[in-house]
């Protein structure tokens, strides 16, 4: 929970969100900012290789504004409205301008998604890889790491119903659930359904237990999504660590103790 202080620690926060998410609640002032449904932009995707159109299907709702907007209006404040004056057809056109050498224009992809020209058709085509060694490298060491109080592994996936964000504030489940195996829940005296408490070395969390043998016996998972204020937030549990990989959030290197509980 060190960015949750860290949040409360600030002299000013400002969030700009669709939603009252639990950051946005940490917020000092927080700007509604405009879904895709009330713009229009283009996109690309981490995904795949298409750039698409977002085609503005209703006007702002209330008083959100569009991140262009929000910038423009602090533009005008901080005496810099010169440098950011431009409407969003003509912002998407400069942005776009070093695409025009590939043969594609703002118009083009405002019509229907077009692939990028310059990405391969299959990855790593010549079987050349970003090694030291030029080659494909498996994993040579596994490194057993010390989990003492907390022996199981905590994973955080996204949920087989929605992607990402895809999902309605109501929609989201009231109490977060955790998948086990059922040699675990046997050893622990879990019962389906029952409600568990889970701890780790950054915090805890209530879920309800769903048996599963499709998980490993050393290895809980939660679906992310829930938010803390509804009584979720997986990564209440998970530790503050950086990865050796891209020095990003290790989100898989957190393990767990778990234990029946009586519900509240």
């Amino acid at each position: 929970n060190r960015v949750i202080e860290a949040l409360k620690g600030l002299d000013f926060v400002v969030v700009v969100d669709q939603f009252m998410t639990d950051t946005a609640e940490l917020a000092h002032i927080f700007l509604p900012t405009t879904t895709f449904f009330e713009e229009e932009d283009i996109v690309v995707s981490w995904g795949h290789n298409w750039i698409g159109p977002v085609n503005k299907a209703i006007e702002p709702l209330g008083e959100s504004k569009s991140d262009l907007q929000i910038v423009q209006e602090l533009s005008k404040r901080l005496g810099l409205e010169k440098e950011m004056e431009g409407s969003p057809g003509e912002w998407l056109k400069r942005i776009f301008k070093p695409m025009e050498k590939l043969g594609l224009s703002v118009e083009r992809v405002m019509e229907s998604p077009v692939r990028c020209p310059i990405a391969p058709m299959v990855a790593f085509e010549d079987r050349r890889f970003l090694t030291p060694s030029g080659k494909f490298e498996f994993i040579k060491h596994f490194y057993e790491e010390k989990r003492n109080a907390f022996p199981y592994y905590l994973l955080s996936p996204l949920g087989r119903t929605w992607h990402l964000s895809l999902i309605l504030e109501d929609e989201h489940p009231e109490i977060p659930q955790v998948f086990i195996h059922p040699q675990l829940a046997k050893e622990k005296g879990i019962l389906n359904k029952a409600m568990v408490l889970l701890k780790s070395a950054s915090g805890e969390l209530v879920a309800e237990a769903v048996l599963s043998d499709t998980i490993r016996e050393d290895t809980i998972s939660i679906t992310h999504g829930t938010w803390i204020k509804k009584g979720g937030g997986v990564n209440q549990l998970t530790e503050d660590l950086a990865s050796t990989a891209g020095n990003m959030a290790s989100y898989y290197s957190s393990t767990v103790s778990i234990q029946a509980v009586q519900p509240a």
